[in-house]
C-alpha cells in the first residue's frame, strides 16, 4: 500500500510540473495580447489561464503530500488522483484554448463556441474536480 502511495505521489507531482511549466508560458505569451502585440487571443483569458494552471498546481502538490493521511484502497487513490489531476490539466488546457475563440464558458448559450467550451468545462473540469474534492476531504483517516 504504501508502495503504491508512492507511486501515485511521483506521478502527482510529474503532472505538477508540467502544468507548473505549461502554465508559466501560457503566462509570458499573454504579455504579447496584453501589451498589444496580437491580437490573436485574448490576453485576459490566457492571463487567467496562467494563473488557474498554477493554482491547480499548487492542489496537486497539496493532494500529493496528504496521500499517506488518506483511508481509500489504491484503486480509490488512483481514481481520486487522476479525476483531481486531469480537471487541473483540463482546466489549464480548456482555459488557454477559449482564449483563442474569445468566449468566457461560464453559462450556456450566447455562442455555439461559448456554449462548447461551458459544456467542455463542465464535463471534463467542474464535476470531476467535485468528485476528486469530495474524495479528498472526506478520504482522511480518523486520528
Amino acid at each position: 500500500m504504501a508502495e503504491a502511495k508512492t507511486g501515485l505521489q511521483t506521478g502527482l507531482l510529474r503532472v505538477c510540473a508540467w502544468l507548473t511549466l505549461a502554465s508559466l508560458l501560457t503566462g509570458g505569451v499573454s504579455s504579447f495580447a496584453l501589451s498589444g502585440q496580437t491580437a490573436a487571443f485574448d490576453g485576459h483569458m490566457m492571463l487567467a489561464a496562467h494563473v488557474a494552471g498554477l493554482l491547480g498546481a499548487a492542489l496537486l502538490v497539496g493532494l500529493s503530500l496528504s496521500l499517506p493521511h488518506l483511508r481509500w484502497s489504491p484503486q480509490t487513490l488512483r481514481l481520486l488522483c487522476v479525476t483531481f489531476g486531469g480537471a487541473q490539466l483540463a482546466n489549464w488546457f480548456i482555459s488557454t484554448l477559449k482564449s483563442f475563440v474569445f468566449v468566457h464558458g461560464i453559462a450556456p448559450g450566447g455562442s455555439t463556441a461559448n456554449t462548447i467550451v461551458y459544456v467542455a468545462l463542465t464535463i471534463t473540469v467542474v464535476i470531476p474536480a467535485l468528485i476528486g474534492a469530495a474524495l479528498w476531504t472526506f478520504g482522511f483517516k480518523r486520528s
